[in-house]
């Protein structure tokens, strides 16, 4: 796990000391080892021992895989024409290895040299042979050429600014801030879609000029040309797409043996580390299911969890009893109340941009845990809930679109007029079913709070929001699947690439911590898109498949609980623990000098919160991260 940088910029030079410190604002991703590469553009010429270039690579290395000096990026193929810097994991590469070796030398045992050699044999083509989690960027000399890639699901990052023919990319904002190219211009849409939704969906960012590549996604700068395509599906969504994957008809007990054989394969080949690994434990199903499978395969296994002192939001009681069934070393740490301010500030001063999720306080408690535990690899149990109907979002969904088919007008009157009688949560259902796009029905239960989220910014952003984003993607040309599937693939493609892994990365991170998720294997993934509805959800029950597989591994009485997810208490934090730093970051006179925000719209949003009016507590939260952001980074 690495963080990566660079650039390309025709007829420019930039020196050394630009990659230098480009790669320095990623140090905490490698904190191992560094290195970088420039060249001339016209000539192809390697100008290692010259102060400038026109192409630049820079890299830093957290040590995984061959931690000797040999596995050093930038990596190379024999004559150095072509090299690679590398953020990810490839979980295969000891098969492509084997398949490469007749033709190549390899002079490492590291996976990121499959990348030079697989280019070289197939071209663009070397990603559909990819099983990893990945962002990289190589350049081919002889062809003029950079490519950048990203990962199928989107697990690792990867930033792009794309302006007047020069191209700069990295792994993090910040390292893209260091170049003179940079425009830091924050994009407005972008902005009220973070207040919608508590986070920046791709391919924006918060800066207008910066993109993030989308999963599944490569994009080719090639003789002053720069194109984006696909290279991968997680679900056909329409024929002419790609061809067609089968459905699968096979009995229950068959799809879930085959699931496990995928399962234990992915967690199996995710357990390939030359440093320390362990496993993040919740007692959920889908980390318990993860651990399980780890310890079969080799013990004892090293686990980590989060507790609250809020019986509501711990779940580390649930994680003990796991522990203490396969055996695992367990540790846990519990937060004290007055340690929340501190470790808020702490987690808030690691993002890269604005994240509105309160889990991502949590997340950066157990890698850190992990860490100072001595654990450089971590394995999680993300991806469950989106690929194996797990949210309980998508009961009330499944209820709510069984008015689908209902005249527009009828649903308008009859629901519109609810909306306005009926209180809170109610009302909100209500209005859910007054709208034209299926789209906006998802994102209207997405929102943490969404009346006058969007109206806090001055001036007028687009008007329709996430037009042309993969919200409406999926729901126009997804139609053939059932609506359940149709959430389910969205959440797939926007609320766990950009919120829940982003989360991960961001924060595991922050510490240097590397952390794999085994049910996000692109094989597992294309599995369950085949499987019949029912086999994820049955009878109300969600995640059903899941969890008989879990059952294989574990006794019920230790899995069969309500789920409760990955949070925090919001809104007791806010008005205990925090409400100095909500009023400090949310002040008037700083939201005024932002010139984003009306401040009168969110002094009334704090005063309605404060006397009970407004339950907007998740809302405020994105808002005060907001600020704390602003106040590091303008």
């Amino acid at each position: 796990m690495c963080g990566i940088c660079g650039f390309i910029a025709p007829g420019k030079r930039y020196g050394r000391d630009l990659l230098e410190a480009m790669s320095l604002a990623l140090r905490h991703r490698g904190p191992d080892d560094r290195g970088w590469y420039l060249t001339g553009i016209e000539r192809g010429e390697n100008f290692d021992s010259l102060p400038q270039g026109e192409v630049g690579l820079g890299h830093r290395r957290l040590s995984i895989i061959d931690l000797s000096a040999a596995g050093s990026q930038p990596l190379s193929n024999e004559d150095g024409s072509v090299r690679v810097v590398f953020n990810g994991e490839i979980y295969n590469f000891g098969d492509l290895r084997k398949e490469l070796e007749a033709r190549h030398g390899f002079r490492s045992r590291s996976d990121t040299e499959v990348l030079v050699h697989g280019y070289e044999e197939w071209g663009a083509g070397l990603l559909d042979r990819l099983n990893g989690m990945f962002a990289f960027a190589l350049w081919d000399a002889n062809r003029r050429r950079l490519l950048l890639a990203r990962d199928r699901l989107g697990i690792k990052p990867l930033y792009y600014s794309y302006l007047e023919g020069e191209l700069i990319f990295a792994s993090e904002l910040q390292a893209l801030r260091v170049h003179p190219g940079f425009n830091g211009r924050i994009d407005r849409t972008a902005l009220a879609q973070y207040f919608s939704l508590g986070y920046f969906p791709a391919p924006r960012s918060i800066f207008r000029h910066c993109m993030k590549l989308l999963p599944g996604h490569f994009a080719l700068w090639e003789n002053g040309l720069f194109t984006l395509k696909r290279y991968w599906e997680a679900a056909p969504l329409r024929p002419a797409d790609r061809k067609e994957t089968p459905r699968f008809e096979g009995r229950f007990e068959n799809a879930l043996d085959e699931l496990q054989e995928l399962l234990q394969d992915a967690v199996q080949r995710r357990m390939i580390s030359d440093v320390p690994l362990g496993a993040f434990l919740s007692g959920g199903i889908d980390s318990s299911l993860v651990v399980a499978m780890m310890a079969r395969l080799q013990g004892p296994i090293r686990t980590f969890s989060i507790g609250f002192r809020e019986d509501r939001f711990d779940e580390s009681p649930y994680a003990r009893r796991i522990s203490a069934h396969l055996g695992t070393e367990h540790t846990e740490h519990i937060l004290e109340p007055d340690a929340t301010r501190e470790i808020v500030l702490e987690s808030a001063g690691r993002l890269d941009e604005p994240l509105g999720d309160p889990s991502a306080v949590p997340a950066y408690l157990v890698s850190s845990l992990a860490r100072r535990g001595g654990i450089t690899v971590a394995l999680s149990g993300d991806g469950g809930d989106e690929l194996f109907c797990g949210y309980q979002r998508y009961h009330t969904m499944r209820s709510l679109l069984r008015f689908d088919g209902w005249p527009a007008g009828i649903r308008k009157g009859m629901f519109g007029a609810a909306a306005a009688l009926l209180p809170g949560r109610l009302s909100r259902i209500a209005r859910s079913l007054t709208y034209d796009e299926y789209a906006e029905i998802y994102l209207d239960r997405m929102s943490g709070w969404k009346q006058g989220m969007v109206d806090l910014l001055k001036g007028e952003p687009e008007r329709s929001l996430f037009h042309g984003t993969p919200f409406w993607e999926v729901a126009a040309r997804a139609a053939r699947l059932d609506p359940l599937e149709r959430l389910m693939l969205i959440d797939l493609k926007t609320y766990l690439v950009d919120d829940v892994l982003a989360k991960v990365d961001r924060m595991s991170m922050a510490v240097s911590l590397e952390v794999r998720v085994p049910l996000l294997d692109h094989r597992v993934v294309e599995f369950a898109h085949r499987l019949p509805l029912p086999y994820k959800y049955r009878g109300g029950e969600l995640k059903y498949i899941l969890k008989q597989l879990a059952y294989r591994h574990l006794p019920r009485t230790l899995l069969d609980r309500p789920k409760r997810g990955f949070g925090i208490p919001v809104e007791k934090w806010l008005r205990r623990d925090l409400q100095d730093l909500l009023r400090r970051y949310l002040h008037r006179d700083n939201v005024s000098s932002w010139g984003l925000v009306d401040a009168e719209k969110v002094d009334r949003a704090i005063r309605g919160f404060e006397d009970g009016t407004l339950r907007n507590a998740r809302f405020l939260w994105g808002l005060l991260i907001f600020a704390m952001w602003m106040d590091k980074n303008r």
